[in-house]
């Protein structure tokens, strides 16, 4: 099994593999996609996907999952990790790259998939080794506090 256009699960001849859950819709500022899945190995790695499709609550007619709070470079990415253990385009150790992490670990820790936060996890940390002043200026924003940040401000730091 490979990954195909539009990150459609094919198989070796091509053809497209059926999907127990035909769509996850995404709509980032004006940009509607759709990602296809099946139930079972989201099941498997998520226990909030299992409860969304197996539990006591389940609603078994369930044909589209709108996914309004994550951009679906995000949630691709999670749902390429629970079929093969590793993220798609790999987690980059740049701090260009610090917010797609972010994103991806903020959508691994919603969904329940530990592995994937650890992995985010670690990319962030060692981005924030390598950048002393993007470490600074993330812990000010995680902080959220004023007078942190005009600290941060007086230093360099931060701007705005």
């Amino acid at each position: 099994m490979r990954l195909g256009m539009a990150g459609r699960r094919v198989q070796a001849d091509g053809t497209r593999l059926p999907a127990d859950i035909p769509t996850f819709q995404f709509n980032d500022n004006g940009n509607a996609g759709e990602i296809q899945a099946h139930k079972v190995f989201l099941a498997i790695g998520s226990e909030v996907f299992y409860a969304m499709f197996y539990g006591p609550v389940a609603d078994v007619e369930l044909k589209e999952v709108p996914i309004p709070n994550y951009r679906k470079e995000n949630f691709q990415a999670l749902v390429d990790y629970l079929y093969t253990d590793t993220v798609s385009g790999g987690l980059s150790v740049e701090a260009a790259d610090l917010d797609r992490n972010f994103g991806i670990l903020k959508c691994a820790l919603q969904y329940g998939v530990p592995g994937l936060a650890f992995v985010c996890r670690q990319a962030i940390f060692d981005t924030l080794q390598n950048d002393v002043a993007t470490a600074c200026a993330v812990l000010v924003e995680c902080a959220g506090a004023k007078t942190g940040r005009r600290r941060a401000r007086r230093r360099g730091l931060v701007r705005t």
